[in-house]
């Protein structure tokens, strides 16, 4: 599987590391992995959705961070740091999808939220059906973006979407894919460029093989919908 991985240019680096406000772009190296997983670890996980409806357990925790772990190794990721203390303020990371190759496959999977959150995303990739859709063998995966509490509101994850969206153009990509169900990151990315290719009621969202409810209590997520939404690059 290393062998098909693809390093991108320094020439794509340059137009995503540098100033924004009080905060300095970099791209995450080997030696930042520690601090990048801890922030999603304590700040992004807690609040993910589909994890904290279903229950977080330590094994399910493990498990997001493996994913997470595969994500950078795609030399796709970014965080901002604090100019004047170092602190990490805010985590970009992104997937290269390949058509035919599961960069997930070594995973051991055994947390049901980590199950449901695989399911979920499936479902809506058969929706979406972008390598048919647009006649590409690969396209760019923005896994998640995770903010430190005391930096939210400072416009960080967006100018890191912004800043990834020239990236990956630089880097030959033709289509960017998002899962979101956060209100202010549907209507962030809407005004992007975005565009929405479906949705799934997570009041209503069954599993495949029994066709019982994901969510056993509806009324915990009523009203909650995770929306698949592209950036086709011009």
């Amino acid at each position: 599987m290393g062998s098909l991985r693809k390093m991108p240019s320094e020439e794509s680096y340059a137009l995503i590391e540098g100033d924004f406000k009080n905060f300095r772009v970099k791209r995450i190296t080997d030696k930042d992995i520690p601090k990048v997983l801890e922030n999603i670890e304590l700040y992004f996980i807690p609040g993910e959705i589909t994890c904290s409806n279903l229950g977080l357990t330590d094994q399910s925790v493990r498990e997001f961070l493996d994913v997470a772990k595969i994500s950078i190794q795609d030399g796709l990721g970014f965080y901002m740091e604090d100019k004047e203390t170092g602190e990490l303020a805010c985590v970009r990371l992104t997937h290269r999808m390949r058509k035919g190759v599961d960069q997930f496959e070594s995973l051991d999977i055994q947390s049901k939220s980590m199950f449901a959150v695989f399911e979920i995303f499936d479902k809506l990739n058969k929706i979406g059906k972008i390598y048919e859709r647009y006649g590409i063998d690969e396209y760019a995966e923005f896994f998640l973006v995770s903010t430190t509490p005391k930096y939210r509101n400072q416009g960080a994850s967006k100018e890191l979407y912004r800043r990834s969206l020239d990236f990956l153009r630089a880097e030959g990509f033709k289509v960017a894919k998002v899962f979101l169900s956060s209100p202010w990151t549907v209507a962030g990315t809407k005004s992007l460029g975005f565009e929405e290719l479906g949705s799934l009621s997570y009041e209503t969202v069954r599993w495949s093989e029994s066709g019982e409810l994901i969510f056993p209590d509806p009324e915990k997520v009523k009203g909650v919908n995770l929306y698949l939404k592209v950036f086709v690059f011009n």
